[in-house]
C-alpha cells in the first residue's frame, strides 16, 4: 500500500506543478505572439508599398525598351525589302547594324538557319553564326515559329547570356523580302542597371523587425530579398521549411512556426502580387520576457519535483525496471536471431506470464518461419523451372550445330542465350547479362529477351543496329528500377556464312576456325541495353566458312574467382581456346571443355555470376 501511495503522490504533485506551468506558460505565450504579429504585419504593409513602387519604374522602362525595339526590327524587315542586298552582303549588313545602333543583326532564312548576319566585333566573330539553327537553342527557338506569319513580331525579355550573363535582348520579325524573319539583338547594360536598382535584394536590409526578425521575399520558392545576404538566392527548402507549409505559404496568408537553418521562428505570409512576403521574429525573441517567469517556476518546481522523484525512482527501480531490463537482454538476443534463447523472470506473477507469453510467441514465431522458408524454396524451384522451359531447343538442321548451356549463381538467374530461324535463309542467335541476380533480375531478363525476339522477327529486313536502338527505347521507357542488360546479336546468312552483328556492352566473342585456330571477334563495344534511351549502336559483319564456329559467354566465365580472389580473365580463355586441347576437341565438347577448365580455376570457390555459355557451328 505504501509504494502505490507513493506513487501515486508523486503522479499527483507532478500534474499539479505541470497544469500550473502550463496554465501561466500559454497566457503569457500568447500574449508575446499577439504583439509580434502585430509588429510583423505592419512592417510588412511597409514591405508592399515599396515593391510596388520598384515594380512600377522598372516597368515602365521595360515597355519603352521593347517599343523601341519593336519598331527598329520592322524597320530593318522594310530596309531588307527596299535593298536586297542588305539580305546578302555582309558588308552592307554591317553598316546597317552600325547605323541602327544594336549589337548584332541576323537575317534567317525560311530553315531557320542565319544565312547572314553582322556581329559588333567585341561580341564576336560573324562567321561563326552563319548557318546556326534557331530550333536548337532554347533563346532562340520562339522566333522560329514567325517563319511563314505575315506581319510577326517578337521581342524577347532581356535575358543573361549564357557567356558573360550580362543582359541581352532580342526582338524579331517576318521578312518582307522572302520567307523567314531578320532578328536584332543588342546589350542592355543600363536596363541591367535599372533592375539593379530596383532589386528586391535592395529592400530587404532596411526592412528588420525587432533585433533578429526580417522580411523575406519570395518568388515561387526563391528568396529574391532578405536582410541577411546569406538567405538571398536560396529555397525555401534549403533552409529548413518542409514542404506542407510551403504550399500553404504560396496559396494564401496566414501565421507559421518553423525553424531557419536550425533556429525557430514565428513568422507571417501574405501574397503581394507574384510575390510573397514572409515576415519572421526568432521565438527566443518574442518570448524573451516570458521566458523569465517561465524558469523561476521551473527552478522551483523541480525543487519539489526532486524530493518526490528520488524517493520514488529507487522503488521502481527495485521492483520493474530490473525485472524488465534482465527481460530486454534475452529479447535482444531473440531479435539478433538467437531463437532458442529463453525468458526465465520470475521476479512477480506478472513476469512469469510474461517471460511464458513471450517463450511460445518464440516458438511459435520458429515454426512459422521454417513453414516460409519451405514456401518460397518451392516457389524458386517453380520460378527455376519456368526461367529454363523458356530456353530455346537444339534445332535440328544441317546448316548449322548449336550447344548452349546456363547455370544461374542462385535459384534464378539473370543470364539468358536463345537461337531462332527468321526466316529460310538466316538465323538470329544471341546472349545476355542482366545486372543483378535473382528474381528482381530474372523478370528483367524476360522482358528484354521477349522484346529481342520479337523485334527481330517483326522487322526482319530492318538494320539489325536499328532494331537494337528501338528495343533499347522501349525497355529504357517505365525503367524505374534502372536495370540493364549487356547483349550480343548476331544473325547469320546460312547461305552464305555472313554474320552481322551488334554488340551492346557485352564480352566480345572467340571465332574458333575450322582448323582449330581461334582469336577475338572484332567488335565496337556499344552502350548497354537499358541504361540511356536514344543511344546508336553499330552494325557490324564477320564472314565466317564452314566448319567455322563462334563462342559467346557471359562474364560469369572471364570473372570467375578462385579462394585467392584472382579472376579466370580474358587471357586464360583465349588460351584456352587456341591451346591444344580445343584443337582437338570436337564441336559439340567445346563447352564442356570450357566449364571443366573454369570449374578447375575456381578450386572449389563458391560460384558469384551465373555462367551461361553458346557455342554456334556454322556448316556451310
Amino acid at each position: 500500500m505504501r509504494r502505490t501511495f507513493q506513487l501515486w503522490l508523486f503522479v499527483s504533485v507532478a500534474l499539479a506543478f505541470a497544469a500550473l506551468f502550463y496554465l501561466t506558460y500559454y497566457l503569457q505565450t500568447k500574449e508575446a505572439f499577439s504583439a509580434a504579429e502585430s509588429l510583423i504585419e505592419l512592417r510588412m504593409e511597409d514591405a508592399k508599398k515599396q515593391i510596388s513602387i520598384n515594380e512600377n519604374n522598372l516597368k515602365a522602362v521595360l515597355d519603352i525598351c521593347n517599343t523601341s525595339m519593336a519598331n527598329d526590327v520592322k524597320t530593318v524587315a522594310y530596309i531588307l525589302e527596299c535593298v536586297p542586298a542588305f539580305a546578302t552582303d555582309a558588308h552592307k549588313l554591317e553598316e546597317l547594324r552600325q547605323i541602327m545602333g544594336y549589337d548584332e543583326i541576323h537575317v534567317v532564312n525560311k530553315h531557320g538557319l542565319i544565312e547572314n548576319c553582322a556581329i559588333d566585333p567585341v561580341i564576336g566573330n560573324a562567321e561563326h553564326y552563319i548557318g546556326f539553327n534557331l530550333k536548337l537553342h532554347a533563346q532562340s527557338e520562339p522566333f522560329v515559329h514567325g517563319i511563314g506569319k505575315k506581319n510577326f513580331v517578337l521581342v524577347q525579355p532581356p535575358l543573361p547570356r549564357g557567356m558573360d550573363r550580362k543582359l541581352f535582348q532580342y526582338g524579331g520579325a517576318s521578312r518582307l523580302d522572302d520567307e523567314g524573319i531578320v532578328q536584332l539583338g543588342i546589350s542592355v547594360s543600363f536596363l541591367e542597371r535599372a533592375m539593379e536598382n530596383n532589386s528586391l535584394a535592395t529592400l530587404s536590409p532596411g526592412l528588420r523587425i525587432g533585433v533578429g526578425g526580417e522580411i523575406l521575399i519570395l518568388r515561387g520558392e526563391k528568396i529574391v530579398g532578405a536582410a541577411r545576404v546569406d538567405l538571398e538566392g536560396r529555397t525555401l527548402t534549403s533552409i529548413g521549411i518542409d514542404q506542407k507549409l510551403i504550399d500553404d505559404i504560396r496559396q494564401g496568408e496566414g501565421s507559421f512556426s518553423a525553424e531557419i537553418d536550425g533556429v525557430k521562428f514565428f513568422g507571417l505570409y501574405v501574397q503581394s502580387g507574384d510575390l510573397t512576403l514572409v515576415g519572421v521574429m526568432p521565438n527566443y525573441e518574442v518570448t524573451s520576457k516570458r521566458n523569465g517567469v517561465a524558469i523561476q517556476l521551473i527552478i522551483a518546481g523541480l525543487v519539489l519535483m526532486l524530493v518526490v522523484f528520488l524517493s520514488v525512482s529507487k522503488l521502481v527501480q527495485t521492483i520493474v525496471i530490473d525485472g524488465i531490463d534482465r527481460i530486454n537482454v534475452s529479447l535482444g538476443r531473440i531479435t539478433a536471431g538467437h531463437l532458442d534463447e529463453k525468458v526465465e523472470e520470475d521476479n512477480s506473477e506478472e513476469f512469469r506470464k510474461l517471460s511464458g507469453g513471450i517463450n511460445t510467441t518464440v516458438e511459435a514465431l520458429k515454426g512459422a518461419i521454417a513453414a516460409e522458408k519451405t514456401r518460397l524454396n518451392s516457389e524458386l524451384e517453380f520460378a527455376r523451372a519456368v526461367q529454363i522451359s523458356a530456353l530455346p531447343q537444339i534445332h535440328d538442321d544441317p546448316r548449322f550445330e548449336i550447344y548452349a548451356s546456363m547455370e544461374a549463381a542462385k535459384e534464378v538467374g539473370g543470364d539468358f542465350y536463345d537461337f531462332f530461324i527468321v526466316d529460310e535463309s538466316h538465323l538470329a542467335f544471341l546472349i545476355a547479362d542482366v545486372s543483378g541476380k535473382g528474381i528482381p533480375a530474372a523478370m528483367f531478363m524476360m522482358n528484354a529477351k521477349a522484346q529481342l525476339k520479337s523485334n527481330i522477327l517483326n522487322n526482319p529486313r530492318k538494320p539489325l543496329d536499328e532494331v537494337i536502338y528501338d528495343v533499347n527505347n522501349s525497355i529504357c521507357e517505365g525503367n524505374d528500377a534502372c536495370m540493364f542488360v549487356t547483349v550480343f546479336v548476331g544473325v547469320l546468312d546460312l547461305r552464305s556464312g555472313l554474320l552481322t552483328y551488334v554488340n551492346a556492352g557485352h564480352n566480345a566473342p572467340v571465332v574458333r576456325r575450322a582448323n582449330g585456330e581461334a582469336s577475338w571477334l572484332p567488335v565496337e563495344n556499344g552502350f548497354v541495353i537499358g541504361g540511356m534511351d536514344s543511344v546508336s549502336y553499330v552494325q557490324e559483319t564477320f564472314q565466317l566458312s564452314p566448319d567455322d564456329g563462334i563462342l559467346l559467354y557471359t562474364d560469369g566465365v572471364t570473372e570467375a574467382m578462385n579462394p585467392q580472389l584472382a579472376l579466370y580473365g580474358d587471357d586464360r580463355l583465349i588460351t584456352l581456346m587456341d591451346g591444344p586441347i580445343m584443337h582437338s576437341a570436337p564441336f559439340d565438347c567445346i563447352l564442356d571443355e570450357l566449364k571443366g577448365d573454369v570449374l578447375a580455376f575456381a578450386d572449389g570457390a563458391p560460384q558469384s555470376d551465373d555462367i551461361t555459355m553458346l557455342f554456334l557451328r556454322y556448316l556451310g
